[in-house]
C-alpha cells in the first residue's frame, strides 16, 4: 500500500434533545438550558453568559453546518480490505509463534489489531501499522498524541481520539485521507463503531455531571448529531443488531435507541445499577445477544463478569468467573469471551460459560506491567494485550494465538 495523506478540517453539529436528571442545581443540565433565555439556577447569569454553560455544546462556536450532499460514497472500485488487512476475516496465524511480544520505544496508549499479526499502534504523534516483528508498514501522523481508537473494518476507517480537548481524527484507509474534527465539543472518553461509516464518541464536556454522545461520520468526518446523556455516559458500546447503544457510568448502564437514518438517539428509560464499585467498561457481542459489564470490584462481590441481555438490562443470563476482572472482549464471531484480572488471560465459551483456556504472559520485558487494552484480531484467533511498563521499555504488545480453543 502506498502512503497517501490529505488533511482537511470540517466540523458541524446538530443537537438532539434528550431528557436529563430532574434534580438540577445548575444551569445547562437539561437540554436547551443554555439557550432558553432563562436564569435556570437563579445565580444572576443567563444562558451562555453563565459559567456553567461555557463548555455547553449550544455555547461552543461551530464553523459549519452538516450538509449531507457533501458526503460521498466510497468508490465502487474500493478494495474490500482483505488484501490490505483491515477487513480480514481469517488469520494466517501459523506464521506466528503461539505467543509473542513487541517491545516499543515509546508509550502506546491504544492499539487496534488487524489480522495475521499486523496491528495499528498509537505511538508518539502517529498511528502506525506494524507487523508481528514490529516493522512499520505505514504511518498516519496526528496533530497530537492519540489516546484511543476504533477500527471500522467494513468501511476502512480508523477513528482516533486525541489528547487535546475536543480533537478527533478519522483516517480513511481506502483513500488515504486524514480528516480532523477539531470541534467535537469535549474530551473523547470512549469510541464505538456505528453503521454507515459512522462512529459514536462519548464526550466529557467539562461541566459537572454532563456527558454527550457525538456521532461522527461522512467522508469529511463531520459531527452529524449529538445527544445530552447527563451523568449517564462515560463508556459506550454499539449494539448494531438491536439498533441501540449502551452507555455506562458509575455502577450501571443506560440504553438508548439509535436511528441510523437520522443519526439520532432516544432514551429507552432503562437504567440498571449492577456493579460493585464502578463500571470501567461494557462490551456487546457482534450478534447482539450478549453484553458484558466490567466492574472495578467485580459483580456481586464474587469477582464475576455478568452476561446481560442487551435488550433487557435486568435480565442476567449467566456469569464468567474471572477473579477481579479488569478488561473483557468478545471474539468477532461472538463465540468466545476474553478477560483478564491484570495478570492472567482467560478465554471462555460464551454459551455455557466454560473456561476454554488461560495464559499468564511472559512480561519479563515489561517491569511493573499494567494492561491498558485487551482485543481480538479481526480474524478472531489472536488475542492482543497492550501494557504500560516502566523502564527500559515504556510499552509492550503481546499476542496469544488461541486457535483450537
Amino acid at each position: 500500500m502506498t502512503q497517501r495523506m490529505v488533511w482537511t478540517g470540517v466540523v458541524a453539529g446538530v443537537m438532539v434533545a434528550c431528557a436529563a436528571p430532574a434534580d438540577k442545581v445548575w444551569e445547562g443540565v437539561e437540554a436547551g438550558d443554555c439557550i432558553d433565555g432563562a436564569d435556570n439556577d437563579e445565580d444572576g447569569q443567563t444562558d451562555c453568559a453563565d459559567s456553567d454553560c461555557a463548555q455547553n455544546y449550544d455555547c461552543v462556536p461551530h464553523t459549519e453546518t452538516w450538509d449531507p450532499s457533501q458526503e460521498t460514497a466510497l468508490p465502487e472500485s474500493a478494495p474490500t480490505g482483505d488484501a490490505d488487512g483491515w477487513d480480514c476475516d481469517d488469520d494466517a496465524w501459523g506464521q506466528l509463534e503461539t505467543t509473542g511480544t513487541i517491545l516499543l520505544e515509546s508509550s502506546v496508549p491504544t492499539a487496534e489489531p488487524l489480522c495475521s499479526g499486523d496491528v495499528f499502534l498509537a505511538t508518539g504523534g502517529a498511528v502506525k501499522w506494524v507487523d508481528s516483528e514490529g516493522e512499520e508498514e505505514q504511518s498516519f501522523p496526528m496533530a497530537s498524541t492519540p489516546t484511543g481508537m476504533v477500527l471500522d473494518g467494513n468501511q476502512g476507517n480508523i477513528y482516533v481520539a486525541r489528547a487535546d480537548v475536543g480533537a478527533l481524527t478519522v483516517v480513511d484507509l481506502e483513500t488515504g485521507n486524514v480528516a480532523e474534527v477539531r470541534d467535537v465539543g469535549g474530551l473523547v472518553v470512549d469510541l464505538s463503531v456505528l453503521p454507515a461509516g459512522r462512529a459514536v464518541a462519548s464526550l466529557d464536556i467539562g461541566v459537572q455531571g454532563e456527558t454527550y454522545l457525538a456521532v461522527v461520520g461522512g467522508t469529511g468526518a463531520y459531527v452529524v448529531a449529538e445527544a445530552d446523556v447527563g451523568p449517564y455516559g462515560q463508556r459506550v458500546a454499539s449494539d448494531l443488531v438491536n439498533s441501540q447503544v449502551l452507555v455506562g457510568s458509575g455502577s450501571g448502564l443506560t440504553r438508548l435507541a439509535y436511528d441510523s437514518a437520522t443519526s439520532s438517539f432516544t432514551f429507552l428509560n432503562q437504567r440498571v445499577d449492577m456493579c460493585v464499585g464502578d463500571l470501567v467498561d461494557v462490551e456487546v457481542s457482534a450478534d447482539g445477544a450478549h453484553a458484558v459489564l466490567v466492574c472495578s470490584l467485580g459483580n456481586g462481590g464474587d469477582g464475576t463478569l455478568w452476561d446481560v441481555d442487551p435488550t433487557d438490562l435486568e435480565s442476567v443470563r449467566g456469569q464468567w468467573v474471572v477473579g477481579t476482572p479488569e478488561l473483557a472482549a468478545f471474539s468477532p464471531d461472538s463465540t468466545k469471551l476474553a478477560a483478564t484480572d491484570g495478570t492472567t488471560l482467560y478465554v471462555f465459551d460464551v454459551d455455557g460459560y466454560a473456561l476454554a483456556g488461560q495464559l499468564v504472559p511472559d512480561l519479563s520485558a515489561c517491569p511493573g506491567a499494567e494492561m491498558r487494552e485487551l482485543k481480538w484480531s479481526r480474524g478472531g484467533s489472536i488475542l492482543y494485550g497492550v501494557y504500560d511498563c516502566s523502564d527500559p521499555s515504556p510499552s509492550v504488545v503481546t499476542w496469544w494465538v488461541t486457535e483450537g480453543l
